[in-house]
C-alpha cells in the first residue's frame, strides 16, 4: 500500500465526527486488533463489512452514525442492537397488556355501578331488615305487605302478651319515606365504599291515623292492665341461712305504670313497630333496693359482724356458747340497723333458766357418814333474773364484739358443777342423831353433837337444803318471848342458824325432841367458834333426817 493513499485515509479518519459511544466500541475493537495476526485481508474484509452496515442503517440515523465513525478495520458486535430491540418490543407488549386490563377492570366497574343502580348496597338495613344486594321492586312489594298485614305484638311479663291490629283501633298507615327516597341516598357508582362491614340503617317513615278512646279501651280491657292482676315488685334484702349471711334477690313484680304503656304503644302505632317490649320500655314498677346495689352490699358487711359474735357462757364451772346457729334468727332489719328481737332474746333466757336454775330442785346427796339422801332446796341454789339478763344479753349482742358473760341472778348457789351445786365445801346438820359437819374442800374440819329445835313444841328444825346468810359476832337473838346473846351468830334459814349455846351442858342425844330450841342449831362455845371461823355467807347447809 502507497505512502500517499495511508496519508489520504488518516487524514479522512481524522475529519470524521465520532460520538463517546462510538469511541468507547473504537477502543474495544483497538483492543482486539491487537491479538489479529494484522493480515491485510482481514483488513479488507472488515471495510466491506463496515460498508454494507451503512447501507443498512440508512433509516437509523444514530446507528449510522456511530458506524460510519467506526474505522473500516474495526469488528462490531451486533448483539447490542439485538438487545436494544427486544426492549422496545417488550414496552410495546406491556403497553397492550396494560391498556387491556384497565379496559376490563373499567368495564366491570361500570357493569356493577349500573348494576347497584337498581340494587341496595352491602350492609344496608330498613327498619331492621337486611336488603343488601335486593331490588328497589322487591323491597317495595316486601313494605306494601308489611303494611297491609301489619299489626303490633306487645309482650310483658309473667306471659303477659297481646296484639293489636288495625282493625281493632280503626288504624289507617301510608308510607311517606319509602324505598325510593331511601334508594336516592345511596349512589350507585359509589358501591365499592359499602364493601366495608358499617351497617346502614334506615327508617320508613310512615303517616298513621288511629282513634285513641278505642286504644284506650283496648288496653283497659287487657288483663295485665287491671290492677288485681298485678303483683308489687319486692326490695332485696338480707337473711340469715344456716349461720350465714345471704342476699335474696330482689323480685320484679308485674305491676304496671297504665300511662307509661299507653305512651310506649302510641309511639309504636306511629312508627309502626312489628312489636313492643314492656319490660325493656321500662313501664314497669321496679324494687328499690337490689341486690347488686350499694346499700345490700353494706347490709350483709353489717349482718357478717354480728354473725362471728359468740357469748361464752359460764357458771363457775359449768360453760356454753351462744353463736349464730341460736342467735342468728333473732336478727332483723330495722331504719338501717340490725337489731335482735326481744321476745327471742327473752325466750332463749328463759330456756337458760329452766335448764340452768337449780332453786327448788331435788338433789341426791350423800352424807359424811356415806348415806344418801334426797332434799329440796327451795331457799338455796341458783336462780336466773330473766329480765335482767334479758336486757344484759342484747346489748353483749348488739355490741357486735364476741365476749364472755355470766347470766345475771336473783339468787346463786355455792358451786355449780356437773354434780351439783352444793360443792365440796359445806355444813351438814343430821336431825336424826343430831350432830353437825363442817366441811372444807372436801375434809372434815370439825363435827359436833347439837341440839335442834323443840319437836314437842312444834319448833321442829325444818329439813331442806340451805345457805348461811352472814355471820355476826356477837349478837342478840330475839324472838317473840326471848332475847338472848351469843357469841357466834351463823343464821341460815330467816331467824334459824347455827349458834354457841353456853346455857347448855349437853348437846346431842333426845334432848332436842322435848328440850329443844325454837328451831337453831345449838353448838358448843368451841365448836361454834372453829365453825365461825370456817364459814362464809352464801355456804351451803344440808339439814336432813
Amino acid at each position: 500500500m502507497s505512502e500517499e493513499y495511508k496519508e489520504v485515509e488518516q487524514t479522512e479518519s481524522e475529519a470524521e465526527p465520532t460520538e463517546s459511544g462510538a469511541d468507547k466500541e473504537t477502543e474495544n475493537v483497538a483492543d482486539k486488533e491487537a491479538e489479529q495476526t494484522g493480515a491485510e485481508m482481514e483488513a479488507v474484509k472488515e471495510t466491506d463489512q463496515t460498508e454494507t452496515q451503512e447501507i443498512e442503517t440508512k433509516d437509523q440515523p444514530e446507528v449510522a452514525a456511530t458506524a460510519a465513525a467506526i474505522p473500516s478495520d474495526v469488528f462490531v458486535d451486533k448483539s447490542v442492537y439485538e438487545q436494544i430491540d427486544r426492549r422496545k418490543k417488550g414496552k410495546k407488549i406491556a403497553a397492550i397488556i396494560s391498556i387491556s386490563v384497565g379496559g376490563v377492570i373499567l368495564l366491570c366497574y361500570l357493569t356493577l355501578s349500573i348494576w347497584f343502580s337498581f340494587h341496595f348496597n352491602k350492609n344496608t338495613y330498613i327498619d331492621g331488615q337486611n336488603v343488601s344486594y335486593h331490588t328497589v321492586k322487591s323491597v317495595k312489594n316486601t313494605i306494601d305487605t308489611y303494611m297491609s298485614e301489619y299489626s303490633l305484638s306487645v309482650n310483658g311479663r309473667e306471659h303477659a302478651s297481646f296484639v293489636i291490629r288495625p282493625e281493632d283501633i280503626d288504624m289507617t298507615i301510608q308510607a311517606v319515606s319509602n324505598e325510593k327516597s331511601i334508594k336516592k341516598k345511596q349512589n350507585g357508582f359509589l358501591w365499592f365504599l359499602y364493601l366495608n362491614d358499617n351497617r346502614k340503617d334506615y327508617k320508613t317513615s310512615y303517616e298513621v291515623t288511629y282513634d285513641k278512646e278505642k286504644l284506650y279501651q283496648f288496653l283497659k280491657n287487657q288483663d295485665c292492665m287491671q290492677e288485681k292482676n298485678m303483683n308489687k315488685p319486692k326490695d332485696a334484702y338480707v337473711v340469715v341461712e344456716k349461720s350465714e349471711a345471704v342476699i335474696i334477690p330482689e323480685t320484679e313484680g308485674s305491676y304496671l305504670d297504665t300511662d307509661k304503656v299507653q305512651e310506649v304503644i302510641e309511639t309504636a302505632l306511629e312508627q309502626v313497630k312489628a312489636t313492643t317490649d314492656l319490660d325493656k320500655e321500662a313501664c314497669y314498677e321496679n324494687a328499690e333496693i337490689t341486690a347488686d346495689s350499694t346499700e345490700i352490699a353494706d347490709r350483709k358487711k353489717a349482718l357478717e359482724t354480728y354473725l362471728a359474735v359468740q357469748i361464752n357462757y359460764s357458771i363457775d364451772r359449768v360453760t356454753w356458747t351462744l353463736d349464730a346457729s341460736t342467735f342468728g334468727s333473732w336478727l332483723y332489719y330495722d331504719n338501717r340497723k340490725w337489731k335482735f328481737k326481744k321476745k327471742s332474746v327473752q325466750a332463749y333466757v328463759r330456756q337458760l333458766a329452766e335448764t340452768y336454775d337449780t332453786v327448788g330442785t331435788t338433789r341426791t346427796f350423800q352424807t359424811y357418814t356415806g348415806r344418801y339422801v334426797e332434799e329440796t332446796g327451795n331457799r338455796y341454789g341458783w336462780a336466773i333474773d330473766v329480765e335482767a339478763e334479758t336486757k344484759g344479753l342484747r346489748e353483749a349482742l348488739a355490741s357486735g364484739k364476741s365476749q364472755e358473760r355470766t347470766p345475771e341472778f336473783s339468787q346463786v348457789g355455792a358451786a355449780y358443777n356437773k354434780y351439783g351445786d352444793i360443792g365440796y365445801s359445806y355444813v351438814e346438820v343430821d336431825l336424826s342423831n343430831q350432830h353437825v359437819y363442817l366441811i372444807v374442800s372436801g375434809k372434815l374440819v370439825t363435827d359436833s353433837p347439837c341440839v335442834t329445835g323443840c319437836v314437842k313444841n312444834g319448833h321442829g328444825t325444818p329439813d331442806g337444803l340451805y345457805s348461811v346468810t352472814y355471820k355476826e359476832s356477837p349478837s342478840v337473838l330475839r324472838g317473840e318471848d326471848y332475847e338472848t346473846k351469843v357469841n357466834f351468830w351463823m343464821p341460815f334459814n330467816r331467824g334459824i342458824g347455827l349458834h354457841d349455846a353456853t346455857w347448855r351442858d349437853e348437846f346431842g342425844g333426845d334432848i332436842y325432841y322435848s328440850g329443844g330450841s325454837h328451831g337453831c342449831v345449838n353448838l358448843p362455845y368451841q365448836k361454834a367458834a372453829v365453825i365461825y371461823e370456817n364459814i362464809y355467807a352464801g355456804m351451803p347447809v344440808i339439814c336432813y333426817y
